[in-house]
This record gives C-alpha cells, structure tokens and sequence, in this order.
C-alpha cells in the first residue's frame, strides 16, 4: 500500500509539472518568477555537470548507494532540498523519482494555517529547471481544514533557499 501511495503521489507531480510548464508564452505580459529569470540566463548555475552520489564516489554516479538503488537527481539540490525543509516532518523522501513531500506543518504562531511542501528534483544536472516546488495551504475553519491558495511567492522563496544552499554545498565540496 506504502509504494501505491508513492507511485500514486510521483505520478501526480509528474503530470502537474507537464501542465504547469504550459504557462504563458514569452509574448506574454505577465512578470517573470525568479525562476523563469533563471532558466532565461543560461541554465546551469555553476557552468558544469558535476553530480555526485549521495553516499559517495565523487562525480560518476555508479548506481550504488548504500541502500543499492542509484540516485537519480542531483546530490547538492537533493541534499539542500532536504536541508530547507527539516523543520517539516517528512512524508516522502524518494531519491529515484526525485520526490520529497512533507506532511502538514502547523507554525505555531498561526495555528489556523498549515502547509505542505512538494519538491521535485528532475535532472542530474545543477540547473534552473531541475527543480519544481508546489506548496499547498490549508486554514482551519470551523474546526474543518480547509484548502486555501497558498502565495506563489512561497514556492519560489523555498527554491531560491534551495539553490543558494546547493551552491553552499557545491562550493564546500570544492575546497
């Protein structure tokens, strides 16, 4: 039921992510998220390809970890990912399908209001578009948890902290 669920929810970001990427043309008024800026400038933030296993192995990703399953995205968003969303109890942490979901957090200090985090990390590349981050809202009313529309701004603060810590972690690594 446990890797149901899993397939379940991956298969449901993947095909949210192919609708999300159908958004408006480059003719288009709108102003630009920090992302589409970007992905605009070049790609790659660090100019390379270098990845790195998770569990060690420097740059050729050997299909080993230490649970013998390879990963398949990125190890410095993978870890960063990881390293933006520690104060929220995790759900799902799949270095295969490059998905990490939290369970609601509540902040205490605004209890009617919780979020949920999903990241996904599609590329072994360090680059813009490796990553996508859909956060979910829900205000407490009438003591039923009711879905609301969380701030786009959110989503694109927690990839801008994920980012700069991978370039953190990039740059450790390095010296």
């Amino acid at each position: 039921m446990k890797k149901f669920f899993i397939y379940f929810i991956s298969t449901l970001l993947a095909v949210s992510y192919v609708f999300a990427e159908e958004g408006y043309d480059d003719d288009s008024l709108a102003p630009k998220t920090p992302r589409q800026k970007r992905i605009e400038k070049g790609g790659k933030l660090f100019g390379d390809k270098t990845t790195l296993n998770l569990f060690g192995g420097g740059k050729k990703n050997n299909g080993s970890g230490s649970n013998g399953k390879s990963l398949n995205v990125n190890s410095y968003l993978w870890q960063a990912s990881l390293d933006v969303v520690t104060f929220m109890p995790l759900a799902i942490s799949d270095t295969a399908g490059g998905v990490i979901s939290t369970d609601w957090y509540e902040d205490p200090d605004y209890p009617a209001q919780r979020y949920k985090v999903n990241i996904v990390i599609k590329s072994t590349e360090l680059k813009p578009n490796a990553l996508q981050v859909n956060v979910f809202k829900q205000e407490l009313k009438d003591n039923i948890w009711r879905g609301t529309k969380a701030s786009p701004k959110i989503g694109e603060d927690i990839e801008e902290k994920i980012f700069t810590r991978a370039r953190e972690l990039k740059l450790a690594q390095q010296h």
